[in-house]
């Protein structure tokens, strides 16, 4: 139920103030985030830094709730943070600042009520660089993608390392 109601804030919130008229130039931004997102899951299928809890039933597992925020939340935060992207470098540290607030807000809340439980030496701390990394690499992709792509396998084979995440674990 918890991701039903972040779900529909964050699409209300990009009808209201996203950039509509280009959704298509960030198009490819969406996909990055999701094609991410998608293939973190497939490399720690076995071997989970975090797992969604949902008590309310909607979604009786880990992967089917992690696909609907995928598919459903990842777009409209992509097309928000894209959206009146601003030019002085202080106005993005403040929006980078706002938005890994956010997300770190609510994983902070919704670890609270147990909706979130973390794994295999995963915790707040991580998310938190995670979020930070996220959201330098969504304005990144939008202007640079081939560097960006170049950046994100960095980043998850530093993951993977830092993790141990046994690739004999993974199907």
């Amino acid at each position: 139920m918890i991701s039903f109601i972040v779900t529909i804030l964050f699409i209300l919130s990009a009808w209201h103030w996203g950039d509509w008229k280009n959704w298509k130039q960030y198009y490819p931004t969406m996909l990055y985030m999701i094609i991410n997102a998608v293939l973190f899951n497939v490399l720690t299928y076995e071997y989970p830094t975090w797992e969604w809890r949902d008590h309310s039933g909607v979604f009786p597992n880990h992967t089917l709730l992690d696909l609907w925020i995928i598919y459903t939340q990842f777009p409209a935060v992509v097309l928000l943070y894209l959206s009146h992207y601003p030019k002085s470098f202080k106005r993005k540290v403040l929006r980078w600042l706002i938005w890994v607030g956010i997300f770190t807000g609510l994983e902070v809340s919704v670890g609270i009520v147990k909706y979130i439980v973390y794994d295999n030496s995963w915790n707040i701390w991580w998310s938190i660089i995670f979020n930070m990394i996220t959201f330098v690499m969504i304005p990144l992709h939008y202007r640079r993608p081939l560097l960006t792509w170049l950046f994100s396998l960095i980043v998850i084979a530093c993951l993977c390392m830092i993790f141990e995440l046994p690739l004999t674990k993974m199907r």
